[in-house]
């Protein structure tokens, strides 16, 4: 392991430097040191875990959240508080997934008391940011702005916490765009476009990506309030667009991400119907519809043959009207 404790160490010395690439291709030359090593010697919490995703992709909630929990229980018989609150996020995630608010409100709750006691303030902002978000999902705007609040007060500044500084910065402004406090919301806006312009980190990253998304998304939300219906359209078209991609990067089957999509495509078709644009509305809104069909039957969520996209959107209506050109 002191190879990967040397490659952790040289990116911590890129990112303060400001070499952002140097501290990409580190981080990536760790990751891949890690999966080496797992595939070398998996353990019992990295196979269970392999499987409640496994299970998850199939569309298999039931045995995914069996599996959770038992990797849950496991984590509770370790002294690792970082593994305990990763387990509860995981379950936090999979309970928004289905749609039971109130079970991922609680595992939120869990996962961040845990990330408290293994004292990394990056960690504790990461699992605060999640309960940020279940708190919002359950219309509890006062929870949510709690959460940001502990969250910002324990991270440093500095090049190592940028991009998690600008991910926070954009859930603040989603906290305030619930509150309907515009203005508080574009300048929360404004600190994660300039930290995202500071990062530079490679734009094919999940973090960034999906900072980029909750950004366009945020703001086509304060556009549409602001009564400027064409520059919500163009937001969330952005905000498809890095969703999009985010879900190809994610591949071959991420229900989250699938799921992220759908509800940025769905939004996008109320913003096309807001300006009169009916049929490509309703391309969109079937686009959604057909990524949602795919996650609930465990299917491909990405590509030419997930019959997602323009082109897919475009035979399922045709299919939907019983047109023989479907094929």
């Amino acid at each position: 392991m002191s190879e990967f404790k040397s490659l952790i160490e040289q990116f911590a010395k890129a990112k303060l430097a400001g070499d952002d690439s140097e501290a990409f291709s580190k981080s990536l030359e760790a990751l891949a040191l890690a999966a080496e090593e797992l595939e070398r010697n998996p353990t019992r919490d990295m196979q269970l875990m392999k499987e409640a995703a496994d299970r998850e992709a199939r569309a298999d909630w039931d045995g995914a959240e069996r599996i959770r929990q038992e990797i849950l229980a496991l984590r509770e018989t370790e002294e690792n508080e970082g593994c305990l609150a990763k387990a509860h996020l995981d379950l936090s995630e999979l309970f928004q997934l289905r749609g039971r608010l109130d079970a991922a409100w609680e595992s939120a709750l869990e996962a961040s008391a845990a990330a408290r006691q293994f004292g990394s303030s990056m960690f504790t902002a990461l699992m605060l940011d999640n309960e940020a978000k279940c708190a919002l999902r359950r219309g509890d705007v006062c929870g949510a702005t709690r959460a940001m609040d502990e969250a910002f007060a324990g991270l440093e500044s500095s090049p190592l916490t940028r991009g998690m500084r600008a991910r926070l910065w954009a859930s603040r402004a989603r906290c305030q765009s619930a509150k309907q406090n515009w203005q508080d919301a574009e300048a929360a806006l404004d600190h994660t476009r300039r930290l995202m312009d500071e990062e530079r980190s490679p734009t094919c990253c999940p973090g960034p990506m999906a900072t980029e998304a909750a950004y366009s998304e945020v703001q086509a939300v304060i556009l549409a309030a602001r009564g400027d219906a064409n520059g919500a359209v163009k937001a969330w078209q952005e905000a498809v667009a890095n969703r999009r991609a985010l879900a190809e990067v994610m591949r071959p089957r991420n229900p989250r991400a699938a799921m992220a999509l759908a509800k940025a495509l769905e939004s996008l078709g109320d913003a096309l119907a807001a300006i009169g644009r009916v049929q490509d509305a309703r391309s969109s809104h079937v686009e959604a519809r057909e990524l949602r069909r795919r996650v609930d039957a465990g299917l491909d969520i990405c590509g030419r043959e997930a019959g997602v996209g323009a082109e897919g959107a475009r035979q399922v209506l045709l299919r939907e009207k019983g047109g023989a050109g479907a094929s």
